[in-house]
């Protein structure tokens, strides 16, 4: 339906504000490139940064994540936080 939605003006880009239950991976990945998906976050969600470039003749398998980030809820208790 998503997609669809996608086709009717296609020379605008689509942009869908949903509910958490949109905010799963693979419905992300496959409509990513077609429109953009505003999800909420529960506060205790666990964010990261992307992973770092592989460095020539780096062994071993790619990292798929990189440094770990602060969850919204320590954002929010934080006092440097506007």
């Amino acid at each position: 339906m998503l997609i669809q939605v996608t086709r009717w003006p296609p020379e605008h880009r689509a942009i869908v504000v949903a509910d958490m239950s949109y905010a799963t991976i693979e419905l992300l990945q496959a409509v990513r490139r077609h429109l953009t998906v505003i999800t909420r976050l529960r506060l205790d969600a666990r964010l990261f940064d992307p992973p770092p470039a592989r460095q020539p003749r780096q062994k071993g398998q790619p990292r798929v994540s990189g440094a770990r980030r602060p969850t919204l809820a320590q954002r929010l208790n934080n006092p440097r936080t506007r």
